[in-house]
């Protein structure tokens, strides 16, 4: 049985380590904490990184799910027009009815709006490290993209073709 994320023989090597040192002792707490470390997980066992809250999650889980199917049957000629069919579904989505309210989903989040409007989720410059500004660039010879004087490899096939970055905004 897999452990979170650390290879068996990570642990085994932590098992024989440990077995050398002394119940309770520093070293070993100190060993224990810098395998976790390592491999992102609790000193019991239990990932560490984030996860999605399902407030957040399920409105986003739902869009993909029903949004996407869409491109199965018909896929998008450009950007702009995906763009437009995820606005059209968008629209369509919430003015559908809410699940437990008498009002649609657009009309429950305008009435719980706080009166000094929407608030401020993250600052720009925390913004600009996930936003993305879709950019044309065309590959190299050599199955490579520049982006700001470092260049990017590329699947070979690509060579010579026009491709679309998701190019950051800073």
């Amino acid at each position: 049985m897999r452990r979170r994320g650390i290879p068996i023989e990570t642990l085994m090597e932590l098992r024989n380590s440990l077995s050398l040192l002394p119940p309770r002792s520093k070293e070993r707490r100190i060993l224990v904490e810098e395998t976790a470390g390592l491999y992102s997980v609790s000193k019991d066992g239990r990932r560490v990184t984030a996860r999605a809250k399902g407030k957040v999650e399920r409105p986003f889980r739902t869009v993909k799910e029903m949004h996407e199917t869409l491109y199965h049957l018909h896929e998008p000629e450009t950007i702009a027009e995906a763009n437009t069919w995820l606005m059209q579904f968008l629209l369509h989505y919430n003015r559908q009815s809410h699940r437990r309210e008498s009002h649609s989903r657009m009309e429950d989040w305008l009435s719980n709006l706080e009166r000094e409007g929407i608030r401020e989720m993250c600052s720009w410059e925390r913004f600009c490290t996930f936003a993305r500004e879709p950019e044309q660039r065309k590959v190299g010879i050599d199955a490579r993209v520049t982006v700001d004087g470092v260049a990017y490899e590329v699947e070979p096939d690509l060579a010579g073709e026009k491709v679309i970055l998701g190019v950051g905004f800073i």
